[in-house]
């Protein structure tokens, strides 16, 4: 799973830069809870701030998360994924527990 993230505005530390942690992609899936809350701060955690038009190109399992907007600037992007389809299967099945994953949800704003 390959994903990417292109920057509609300014990305910065102040306005909900993405996070991501290097080579987690590659270990067990983490079952620490501390990672959920955009709060925490992961010990080997990098901070991707960006130009408007810049893309972020990465492994889909990599650990990501946005931060915390403290600007309440605008930070809108648009996320894209490829899933190649020998996996596309499982990941409609993971999908339905995703929140914001089923239209109504996405139509309602809750995306």
């Amino acid at each position: 799973m390959a994903t990417s993230i292109v920057m509609l505005d300014d990305v910065s530390s102040e306005n909900g830069a993405t996070r991501v942690v290097p080579g987690s992609h590659q270990a067990p899936m983490p079952t620490d809870r501390h990672l959920r809350d955009p709060a925490f701060v992961h010990p080997r955690e990098v901070t991707i701030t960006a130009s408007a038009g810049s893309a972020l190109v990465f492994n889909g399992h990599l650990l990501h998360s946005a931060t915390r907007n403290a600007s309440g600037a605008r930070r809108r992007t648009l996320q894209i994924a490829y899933i190649a389809h020998e996996h596309l299967a499982r990941m409609e099945s993971m999908r339905s527990s995703v929140p914001g994953s089923n239209p109504a949800e996405r139509f309602l704003g809750g995306a």
